[in-house]
């Protein structure tokens, strides 16, 4: 019976349908009734663990079954008249002249949808390959900032290649691209090829692990070549064409380089609870119970810093500080939140990238938003994972989202030096946790800043369970005892508005709200429950750990290593300076000891956000006799506040001598709904 019999015949379309029904019922039996006695879960077919779908199949069957009739009797009715109009010159000559005259518009379309995964593929600092068939990164300083290190010998290389999905529409399906990698002298002359190589495919990343060989010497450069053969050709014979298409195309990412690992080195937990205040929590002497988890690993092995200042008071500056050890207008990646950001500039080096050329797994489970990848955060992360749960409607779900990626990657790598870094936006608004709103009287309106702290408290108590089952599942793998601990915020939260038309929030202002920060660290070797007095900053986490995990820093970072204090010594009083506003004038301030000095510094390419109320051009604070700020000596500074004067300008001045050369860059839709649900953008 053919297809055009059972169009004619609905009878025997039915029997069809009819014998189509029994096998899909008697599978779907199978399935729900037999299935699960006879067979473990994990050794079951793809289709058993989802039994749902021979169910749909048969209920499928059976409505076109029922329906058939209907079908039959319209398709009588419509036939005729259907075929005449196919076969009228009038409307099938039309049609074939309009699909030629589209065709060179589709080809354009798929022109242009290569070119925006090209720009996209460039923005995120990866390399093009070119237009012929030959090494085209010079040398390692190109790709690293570094030259290649005899330290290398015996280490392995580990890059991306890939071709952009567009270009399967240039490739024959019988081509095969790849990229071999090869290691040239000094000189420029002999190439020494590496083994292993990276087969292009059109749309897809693939990661390639290289073995260095045991022997580099200083000045050796690195190269790529592209190989492109046809399979229908003569073997060992390339395609012209195939090679200059999968030349032209290719992209490679920055490469990443592992050590050879010598003596164990104890492994990085990075916890970044953002917009989380110091003094909302009980170690720091918070009243209310909202982070039981977080003070314990205070008291059980931990050291906290009383007095850990922030370098912005929001979050992408703030965590980049983080990351490079340099002072937001250093990095460069400092303007205020659109749809225009910078990208870190290739010039600077992440706390990622380092550990993972000493040999580290590095993964990255964040709440994009305002760290997504596009900002340069991704960098030195073999994993950098941005959880979708900025929607108001599911807030709930965000650090549980983050956490469960988190903890299956931990697990994966518990036999192996790792770098983990865990950021949660659950203390972020929208504040949605109502376990103390029972605590707060009826009459208090929606932004009555008695309710607001209530629900960001039941926030933080939330996200403290969530630390306790990260610490937990550390503990329960054996690596409590050979994990760094470092628990810390990027920027507080803002309760009682300082300007008039200025709800609650973050970045508008440098007060102590948002600047002091929690810095708990825990070390195998830490003082038991240890309390630091010494004021330190953010980027002094950087240079810290590196000196912990026994790697060596770059030059030019601005943070210093308080890993004395890790040891119960004392360290020095250290000033301590943030910048980066995202709403309003740009203002910069300088603590010295007891005081604090704010400043307005307007700059040309950072044009100020608007704020209803008109912002003091000067602030002097006496943060002993006035910890909340609401009282400016500015009147009585005398020659102190000449001296902080000088001091803060001096530091401003050299920092803008030292600024990155940070791309400008426009954020994609994804990066921007996330940051409207974040209440960034409007």
């Amino acid at each position: 019976m053919t297809i055009k019999g059972l169009a004619r015949s609905p009878r025997a379309a039915a029997v069809v349908i009819d014998l189509l029904i029994v096998a899909a019922a008697a599978a779907t039996a199978w399935v729900w009734l037999v299935g699960p006695l006879v067979f473990e879960p994990a050794l079951r077919p793809i289709h058993w663990r989802h039994p749902s779908r021979p169910l749909g199949i048969t209920a499928a069957l059976v409505l076109a079954r029922l329906l058939l009739p209907l079908a039959a009797a319209a398709w009588r009715r419509v036939s005729r008249p259907v075929v005449a109009v196919i076969r009228s010159p009038w409307v099938w000559v039309p049609l074939l002249v309009l699909a030629i005259a589209a065709w060179p518009w589709w080809r354009h379309r798929e022109f242009q949808r290569l070119v925006r995964e090209t720009r996209a593929a460039r923005a995120q600092g990866c390399y093009q390959i070119g237009l012929q068939t030959r090494p085209v990164v010079d040398d390692l300083e190109m790709l690293e900032g570094l030259p290649i290190d005899p330290a290398m010998a015996g280490g392995r290389m580990e890059i991306a290649c890939g071709l952009p999905s567009g270009a399967v529409r240039w490739l024959d399906d019988t081509t095969r691209a790849s990229v071999a990698f090869e290691v040239r002298g000094a000189d420029g002359g002999h190439a020494e090829p590496l083994p292993g190589s990276c087969e292009l495919v059109a749309g897809r990343w693939k990661v390639v692990s290289v073995d260095l060989p045991g022997v580099l010497k200083t000045g050796s450069h690195l190269g790529l070549r592209v190989h492109a053969t046809d399979a229908s050709a003569a073997p060992g014979g390339p395609d012209d064409r195939a090679a200059r298409v999968a030349a032209t195309l290719a992209f490679v990412s920055r490469p990443g380089f592992r050590a050879r690992a010598a003596a164990p080195r104890p492994n990085l937990l990075l916890i970044s609870l953002d917009t989380l205040r110091a003094d909302h929590l009980g170690a720091y002497g918070y009243s209310r119970p909202v982070s039981p988890n977080i003070d314990r690993l205070a008291a059980n092995g931990g050291v906290l810093f009383e007095r850990a200042v922030s370098q912005a008071p929001w979050t992408t500056p703030s965590h980049m500080s983080l990351f490079t050890s340099l002072f937001p207008s250093v990095h460069a990646v400092d303007s205020p939140t659109s749809i225009h950001q910078r990208m870190l500039g290739e010039d600077r080096r992440t706390l990622a990238e380092l550990l993972h050329g000493a040999g580290y797994a590095t993964g990255a489970f964040t709440g994009s938003g305002s760290i997504s990848a596009l900002y340069g955060f991704w960098r030195g992360f073999e994993v950098y994972d941005e959880t979708d749960k900025d929607d108001p409607e599911r807030r709930g779900e965000d650090i549980s989202g983050v956490f469960d990626k988190a903890s299956s990657w931990l697990v994966a790598h518990r036999a192996e030096p790792f770098f983990l870094f865990f950021h949660s936006y659950e203390a972020h608004a929208p504040f949605v946790h109502e376990t103390f709103l029972s605590e707060v009287p009826p009459d208090a309106g929606a932004e009555d800043p008695r309710r607001l702290e209530a629900l960001y408290d039941g926030d933080i108590l939330y996200a403290d369970g969530f630390v306790g089952q990260l610490l937990a599942l550390l503990e329960g793998l054996g690596l409590d005892d050979k994990t760094i601990v470092v628990l810390l915020s990027d920027h507080g939260e803002e309760f009682v508005p300082r300007y008039p038309g200025k709800r609650f929030g973050h970045g508008h202002t440098l007060y102590d709200d948002l600047l002091h920060v929690p810095l708990i660290v825990r070390t195998p070797g830490s003082a038991r429950g240890l309390r630091v007095k010494a004021q330190v900053q953010i980027i002094d986490v950087m240079p810290t750990v590196l000196e912990l995990l026994g790697v060596v820093p770059p030059e030019g970072l601005q943070g210093v290593s308080f890993a004395p204090a890790l040891r119960g010594e004392a360290i020095a009083a250290r000033r301590a300076f943030a910048e980066a506003i995202n709403y309003g004038p740009e203002r910069k301030t300088l603590f010295d000891g007891g005081l604090k000095y704010i400043k307005v510094f307007p700059r040309a390419d950072k044009p100020a956000r608007e704020i209803s109320a008109p912002v003091p051009d000067e602030e002097l604070f006496d943060l002993t006799s006035d910890p909340g700020e609401r009282r400016s000596i500015l009147a009585g500074g005398g020659a102190r506040l000449d001296q902080l004067r000088k001091d803060l300008q001096a530091l401003v001045a050299l920092n803008t001598a030292r600024r990155g050369a940070a791309r400008e860059q426009q954020l994609d839709e994804e990066t921007i709904r996330r940051l409207k649900a974040l209440g960034y953008i409007q």
